[in-house]
């Protein structure tokens, strides 16, 4: 929380393809995230995921101690589900049916590759479910890529595309028959340029972000980190 999402230059602690596929080379060790939200409004927010890197050695290297890899890899894969339970539903005189929900989910999988000490890139693929109403649902499919380039042992700078070819298709016809109509809704066409910056001095960490899109949002995001 503290980074305020400005995470796609960060390489350090439990890393998540969903800020940017590059940083799933950085991972120490096994990592598994976990998170169940309880909302106002009957709204709920969850989240699983589990990242890990794989270092890869030449088969010529004899030295056991201190071995470089002869090149690295990652993956990261996960879900991220939200919805909204106990919607009051009624018809057309008012009188209540039931109760109404909907449902959200996100299932990723990404891969990282290092191609040397100082470049990493990552390709990550996403699968949408929504359910919007008893009858209509929709899936997606969409990408993202990133790259993450280490300036020196302090600065790393990252670029990231996310959603690429995201969308839904809604059709409404299941509920209005002929009165259906199609819908289709694009995803905003994200970009992100980000730094991060690790103190010697201190055990502090600080990150930047620039976020725009084609639909004319523009943001910057700033956090830090005490270690």
């Amino acid at each position: 929380i503290a980074m305020g999402n400005a995470m796609s230059a960060v390489k350090e602690g439990s890393l998540v393809s969903y800020y940017n596929p590059a940083v799933t080379v950085f991972q120490n060790d096994n990592s598994a995230n976990i998170g169940y939200s309880f909302l106002s409004l009957d709204r709920s927010l969850n989240f699983l995921s589990f990242t890990r890197r794989f270092d890869f050695y030449s088969s010529k290297d004899t030295i056991l101690e201190n071995r470089k890899p002869r090149s690295t890899a990652g993956f990261s894969f996960g879900i991220i589900n939200s919805g909204v339970s106990k919607i009051d539903g009624r018809d057309n005189q008012g009188i209540k049916t039931g109760d109404l929900s909907t449902s959200e989910n996100q299932f990723f999988f990404a891969v990282g590759i290092r191609f040397s000490q100082k470049l990493s890139f990552g390709l990550n693929t996403k699968f949408y479910y929504y359910k919007l109403y008893e009858d209509i649902s929709t899936t997606g499919f969409g990408m993202d890529i990133g790259l993450l380039y280490l300036l020196n042992s302090n600065i790393s700078l990252s670029f990231v595309m996310s959603d690429l070819n995201s969308k839904y298709k809604f059709d409404s016809s299941p509920v209005y028959s002929t009165e259906g109509t199609a819908t289709e809704n694009q995803f905003p066409l994200g970009k992100k340029i980000g730094l991060s910056y690790n103190f010697n001095e201190i055990p502090l960490l600080a990150a930047t972000e620039f976020y725009f899109d084609n639909f004319g949002t523009k943001m910057v995001r700033i956090g830090c980190e005490y270690k």
